[in-house]
C-alpha cells in the first residue's frame, strides 16, 4: 500500500502522523442536532442529540450552554452543563406542567469550547419550542 493511502486511512480512522513523529490521535469533533424540534407541556417531549464525528473517544466530556426563552428548572427539566458523550447523548426537553397559560418558548443547546474536541461549526447549537 502506498505511504499517501496509509496516510490517508489513517487520517479517517482519528490519527495524524507528523513526518519524524509519532501516531497522534486527533481531537473529536462534536455537533448538535434537533431530533424533534417540538415540545409542549403534558403531551409532547423534545429531543437534541449531542454527537461525536468519526472514531468516537469513550467518556468525552462536552460542556453545553441552555439559552432560550424557556427558563432552565422552571419550564423544563433541569440538566446538568457537561455531557459524557460515547457516540452520542440524547438530551430530552421535558416541559415542566405549571398550569400555566404561556405561548410558544424555545430552548437551544448551544455546544461550548473546549480543548477536548472541536465543534462541527454548522451543528454548534440546536432548538425546541
Amino acid at each position: 500500500m502506498k505511504n499517501s493511502m496509509k496516510l490517508f486511512m489513517m487520517a479517517m480512522a482519528g490519527w495524524l502522523l507528523l513526518p519524524g513523529s509519532i501516531l497522534l490521535a486527533q481531537k473529536p469533533t462534536v455537533a448538535v442536532v434537533v431530533w424533534d424540534d417540538r415540545a409542549k407541556e403534558g403531551e409532547d417531549l423534545g429531543e437534541i442529540r449531542v454527537y461525536q464525528l468519526g472514531e468516537p473517544v469513550p467518556g468525552l466530556l462536552v460542556k453545553v450552554n441552555y439559552e432560550g426563552a424557556a427558563r432552565d428548572g422552571f419550564d423544563y427539566r433541569s440538566y446538568s452543563n457537561v455531557l459524557k458523550v460515547d457516540k452520542y447523548q440524547t438530551f430530552v426537553v421535558r416541559p415542566i406542567h405549571d398550569g400555566i397559560v404561556e405561548g410558544p418558548e424555545d430552548v437551544t443547546v448551544r455546544i461550548l469550547e473546549n480543548d477536548a474536541y472541536d465543534i462541527d461549526p454548522e451543528h454548534s447549537q440546536a432548538s425546541v419550542v
